[in-house]
């Protein structure tokens, strides 16, 4: 019984250290407020419902609120999203998070090209590869490697990070296979390339990301403010990508 007091008391303490943190939701009843566990799992649930409508495996890049349709399954964001299923799974020991990722995985490699590049569907129906997708995908195929221990998942990792470095500009940027020239945000796929060396020990991707995140610093300016860090205005950059550089 003391047990299940001190269990309540703990969440309502949590419920209203939430409350007064954020003077907005004065006028909900505390009551209202749900636990992270039931924001997870709703978010999850979510995430669960889009891949069952798109028969592929992958998660779709968007839905449209006028015709009530979801999108293509989109490479980049489902690589990523890999990861966090594997993780939810890590934490509920639910299989059925683990062979959600799976299939996810498996789809991305159906898609990678010969060469090891990922991109993204154009409206006309082609490929334009992307060095900055290609990265996040490899996330995912790093943690189905590390929980599955299926060497499909590390050699498409590898294929993929290879070609990113085939592609590297002698300073470190990626020029071809971005978005309108190099870009601060592909700091992200550094970050990829160093889970992929401590797994794999391979010394190259090491130095390749190194070499990225000695570039990048030098686009920021005194102010703190990231140059080269927008998808299309240069003065316009998108908040997602600041944090990607981050």
């Amino acid at each position: 019984m003391f047990n299940i007091a001190s269990n309540k008391l703990s969440s309502l303490k949590n419920k209203l250290n939430f409350f007064f943190s954020y003077p907005e939701l004065s006028r909900l009843p505390i009551s209202s407020i749900e636990s992270d566990e039931t924001h997870l799992k709703k978010t999850i649930e979510w995430l669960c419902f889009t891949q069952d409508y798109d028969s592929s495996g992958g998660i779709p890049a968007n839905y449209n609120l006028l015709n009530k349709k979801f999108g293509k399954a989109y490479r980049e964001t489902t690589g990523y999203i890999i990861s966090t299923f594997i993780k939810y799974y890590e934490i509920t020991k639910n299989r059925e998070y683990l062979d959600r990722a799976i299939k996810m995985g498996n789809w991305e490699i159906s898609v990678q090209t010969q060469e090891g590049g990922i991109g993204e569907l154009k409206d006309n129906g082609t490929i334009g590869l992307k060095i900055f997708n290609s990265g996040q995908v490899i996330f995912g195929y790093c943690s189905l490697y590390k929980t599955t221990k299926d060497e499909r998942y590390i050699d498409a990792a590898k294929k993929a990070a290879n070609w990113i470095i085939n592609n590297q500009e002698k300073d470190g940027s990626w020029n071809n296979f971005s978005n309108n020239g190099p870009k601060t945000y592909d700091a992200r796929v550094s970050w990829a390339l160093l889970v992929l060396y401590s797994i794999s020990n391979n010394i190259n991707y090491l130095n390749s990301a190194k070499k990225n995140l000695n570039w990048v610093p030098k686009q920021q300016n005194a102010n703190g403010w990231f140059k080269n860090t927008s998808l299309s205005h240069p003065q316009k950059p998108w908040t997602h990508l600041i944090a990607y550089t981050i």
